[in-house]
């Protein structure tokens, strides 16, 4: 069911499961053009959601992923051949504005020095998880300006922009970094951010519906 695609413009890396709203994809020469169910995505494409936007898709390696509102998010590198141990796999995706949550799929599994999310202060690596990645550009309501990363499952490596040390964050913690130089610290999550729980994920085989729903979920923000 995964498919293949390879680092290739031309191939999808993935496809829209689920589309709410204002959601556009805009390719690598800026053309727009609104995101249906079903729409491709390609290596390149930024995902461009509204106010009121949110975008499900599953990618070529079964992870799962859902853009938040007000987000841009740009599919940088996409390579998967269909096998499990591809060392060549890669997953490499830049938040402009906004985030997304996911649940990794073979990539993040199984090469994880091939996966990788960028944001102006932070990189981001997985060891096989569930998490949310929110980058503020500026200030909402008590929330400052910069990356949070919320773990509902599994861990997650951070590391800020400028080459510090890295943070693992574990199951039900939040982290965040301020700005490029400034090390990863892990924070309560903001209200502003987080406040509605965790941003749904389209159902499919490896989806926390199937796992009885996330213990996050209970503890609340």
């Amino acid at each position: 069911a995964a498919g293949v695609a390879q680092a290739q413009t031309g191939q999808a890396a993935g496809s829209f499961l689920s589309v709410v709203g204002d959601v556009r994809l805009v390719d690598r020469d800026g053309r727009s053009r609104p995101a249906e169910r079903t729409s491709e995505v390609r290596q390149g494409d930024r995902i461009v959601t509204g106010a009121n936007g949110l975008a499900q898709l599953r990618m070529a390696d079964g992870a799962l992923m859902s853009v938040r509102p007000d987000s841009n998010v740009k599919l940088d590198e996409f390579a998967f051949s269909g096998r499990e141990n591809d060392s060549s796999s890669r997953f490499f995706v830049s938040i402009i504005q906004g985030g997304f949550r996911t649940l990794t799929g073979l990539v993040g599994r199984n090469n994880r020095e091939g996966y990788r999310v960028s944001t102006p202060t932070v990189t981001i690596g997985v060891r096989g998880t569930d998490y949310e990645v929110v980058h503020l550009p500026r200030q909402i309501a008590e929330a400052r300006p910069g990356t949070y990363n919320r773990v509902y499952d599994g861990v997650v490596s951070m590391q800020n922009a400028a080459g510090g040390a890295a943070l693992l964050i574990n199951r039900d913690q939040t982290a965040f970094i301020a700005a490029r130089g400034v090390a990863p610290v892990l924070v309560v999550p903001p209200g502003a951010v987080f406040g509605r729980g965790p941003t749904p994920l389209p159902p499919g085989p490896r989806s926390l519906e199937e796992k009885g729903g996330p213990r996050e979920d209970k503890a609340g923000p």
